[in-house]
């Protein structure tokens, strides 16, 4: 099976250029049942019913297709065409599998489920308009930790590899609502400097790479003052950016999100 397959696509690549749009369908349709069947001689098909592996599979496939999109894109333009196809690709793959896991996942997991589904929205988005590298990487990281959130395991464990550094989540819960406070701060400077991709692209990581991982500690004071700010700092800070509202407008809403901030934090120091 081995060799077969590794014939296969070695045809498929040196004739794609001489072959017709047929016939290379044909050969990539003749592929996909090798590799299909390659996947039942390897894998358990308990391993294939598991949320958790093909959670794994999603985040190995996202986590290289931010490495291929960062060699691919510069500037909103596309250096390397390769890389950029590439990336598109493994991003259509983990969310097909995704796709076609999440029917399985436990129904108090719903929340995690739409999230994901809406960050997969925001990548495609984002790749398809060949935007900046760290949006990509920050929305990457994000599906990943609600893949986390879902499996109950660590993103090293979904990645396979080791940690490394200290992740928000081990960070204390009042450094991260500063951490928000001060990007908040940068968006509002890049915003009114009219740079709206970077503002919105700041608005992401503010909550992917923060506000998320202090969503439990608030919930269990005040979850009604959790849910109002994620929606506030997920959903509506980010629609006020992509309609380009007035400055005065996204200054009294970052202002109401520093609101409830401050609340949270005098909650979590009781």
């Amino acid at each position: 099976m081995n060799q077969t397959l590794s014939e296969a696509l070695k045809d498929l690549s040196s004739n794609v250029a001489t072959t017709s749009v047929q016939q290379f369908e044909n050969q990539t349709r003749a592929i996909d049942m090798i590799l299909n069947q390659t996947v039942q001689a390897v894998i358990p098909t308990f391993e294939l019913n598991n949320t958790a592996f093909n959670a794994s599979v999603v985040a190995r496939l996202l986590d290289i297709a931010g490495h291929e999109y960062e060699e691919a894109v510069a500037n909103g333009m596309i250096k390397e065409i390769v890389e950029y196809q590439d990336a598109q690709a493994f991003i259509h793959r983990a969310e097909a599998i995704f796709n076609s896991t999440s029917d399985t996942i436990d129904e108090a997991m719903a929340h995690e489920v739409q999230e994901v589904n809406e960050f997969f929205a925001v990548l495609n988005s984002t790749v398809d308009s060949k935007g900046d590298p760290q949006t990509v990487e920050t929305t990457i990281n994000g599906i990943i930790h609600e893949l986390e959130e879902i499996t109950g395991f660590s993103s090293s464990q979904l990645l396979g590899g080791e940690e490394a550094g200290t992740t928000a989540e081990e960070q204390d819960p009042i450094a991260i609502i500063n951490n928000i406070k001060s990007l908040l701060d940068k968006l509002l400077s890049a915003y009114q400097s009219q740079n709206y991709d970077e503002a919105e692209s700041i608005a992401i990581e503010a909550y992917l790479e923060n506000y998320e991982h202090i969503e439990a500690p608030i919930a269990e004071h005040d979850e009604q003052l959790m849910l109002q700010t994620e929606t506030m700092l997920r959903e509506e800070l980010r629609q006020m950016i992509e309609d380009k509202a007035p400055v005065d407008q996204i200054q009294q809403h970052i202002a109401n999100i520093e609101a409830n901030l401050d609340k949270a934090a005098s909650l979590l120091q009781q």
